[in-house]
């Protein structure tokens, strides 16, 4: 990568290939080699630390681009598809896909607001591959999400939050809501 703002995703494995992002792009590697066989066009946004790897779902994959977005790409093309509403703060928690839906969140600090969202997968606009794609649901909370996995089952969304306080033996909270 270079430096932290062209660190190198955690790789993804799929049918035989290495995917993974640095800076504003996504690379298709060999996965035995390491040679790069495909380069996408330049991301919205860049990756930055890249400490969370892409994820993959009904044929594309989605980076974290900073400030609170997500692009979908085509994992065949490595073209963009779409690019969601700007949330605003560090899109640092992993990506979490379930029926055509994913979620993740964003932190700022402990003491703002992050966000916590859900994106449905579909491409509504096959012609325009920076089609903004609006939330579905937005949930904000003091302290938010820093690397805030979620766990989804067919009904139900399981997340966690920061404690929203400087205090470290101050409680966080644990979300189960709805999933649609």
């Amino acid at each position: 990568g270079g430096s932290w703002e062209a660190s190198v995703t955690p790789p993804l494995i799929l049918g035989g290939q290495l995917y993974v992002a640095s800076g504003k792009y996504i690379y298709r590697l060999d996965r035995n080699t390491g040679e790069i066989q495909a380069t996408s066009d330049p991301l919205s946004g860049s990756m930055v630390y890249a400490m969370i790897p892409l994820t993959y779902a009904e044929g594309m994959l989605f980076a974290q681009i900073g400030g609170g977005k997500i692009q979908a790409i085509s994992a065949t093309t490595l073209k963009s598809l779409w690019i969601s509403e700007s949330i605003g703060g560090q899109t640092i928690s992993p990506v979490t896909y379930k029926d055509g839906y994913i979620y993740t969140g964003t932190w700022n600090s402990e003491n703002k607001e992050g966000t916590y969202f859900c994106l449905t997968v579909t491409d509504e606009d096959p012609e325009s591959p920076t089609e903004t794609k609006k939330c579905v649901r937005k949930y904000s909370h003091t302290g938010g999400f820093y690397w805030a996995g979620s766990y989804a089952t067919g009904d139900y969304l399981i997340y966690g939050s920061d404690n929203g306080v400087d205090d470290a033996t101050s409680e966080a909270k644990v979300y189960s809501v709805n999933r649609m």
